[in-house]
């Protein structure tokens, strides 16, 4: 699947550098991706919840037109990040480790497609249009690097217990498909102004690596680490995990004619 996003790219980019010597418009944009449903909730006690915060999405577009038509055809490269909420991550560990501080580093879900599709533009003035657009491709999503961390006080004496649990990042390719609505803004020459909302469903299956490290009794009054511990417990897993990762991509930009 991973060559299958690699050939989307490479055919897009010969496909632009092909019609960029004739006619049609290039765009940029960039803007918030809403995480919604699934991807978005923060029951951290859901295995299916993405615990995703509002992230940032970067949207490169070639389109061309069918002739003189209203209809065309579209090419799109994106990438998007969305980050973790740490509060929705630790919770579960809080349940099932009462009296520990917890820490957690930052981390994020990426995806970065490839899609086709077609739209179709309306004139609602001389200058202002209105663009619906359908596109389908493929998606290389990565899941989240995380390190969550929980420390147990002895009432002033340093730490004597001590809980870590690492999930290591993975990738996986899935098909990917998008619908939209946008605005147009032609200004003088050959550039334009583009607001556009799309919807983005993506659902992406990770072969997940966990590790979960529990430290008891530190022989050394605060310090937390495995030498220090006399009793280490460790485990570890290994399981495929699919994730819902639909947005709403809020994006603006700029529009070059060609």
């Amino acid at each position: 699947m991973k060559k299958m996003l690699i050939l989307c790219v490479a055919i897009f980019l010969v496909v632009f550098h092909g019609a960029a010597q004739t006619r049609g418009a290039l765009a940029l944009s960039l803007g918030p991706a809403i995480p919604v449903g699934d991807f978005a909730s923060m029951n951290g006690f859901a295995p299916s919840s993405g615990l995703a915060n509002v992230g940032a999405l970067a949207d490169l577009t070639y389109q061309r037109a069918f002739g003189h038509s209203r209809f065309g055809w579209m090419a799109t490269l994106r990438g998007r990040f969305n980050g973790i909420s740490k509060s929705a991550t630790i919770a579960p560990f809080a349940a099932q480790y009462p009296g520990y501080q917890w820490s957690m580093n930052n981390s994020h879900w990426i995806a970065a497609s490839a899609l086709a599709g077609g739209y179709y533009e309306l004139p609602l003035s001389k200058k202002l249009s209105l663009t619906a657009n359908i596109e389908l491709g493929v998606a290389e999503a990565w899941s989240p690097k995380q390190s969550v961390t929980g420390l147990r006080d002895s009432v002033g004496f340093g730490a004597v217990d001590g809980v870590q649990a690492n999930l290591h990042s993975v990738s996986a390719t899935a098909f990917t498909a998008l619908a939209g609505l946008g605005v147009r803004y032609q200004l003088r020459g050959r550039w334009a102004l583009l607001a556009r909302v799309d919807y983005t469903w993506l659902k992406p299956t990770f072969n997940i690596k966990a590790t979960l490290i529990n430290e008891q009794n530190f022989a050394i009054s605060g310090v937390s680490s495995l030498a220090s511990a006399t009793v280490v417990e460790n485990s570890f897993s290994m399981r495929n995990y699919t994730q819902p990762m639909p947005c709403v991509d809020v994006m603006f930009g700029v529009i070059r004619e060609l």
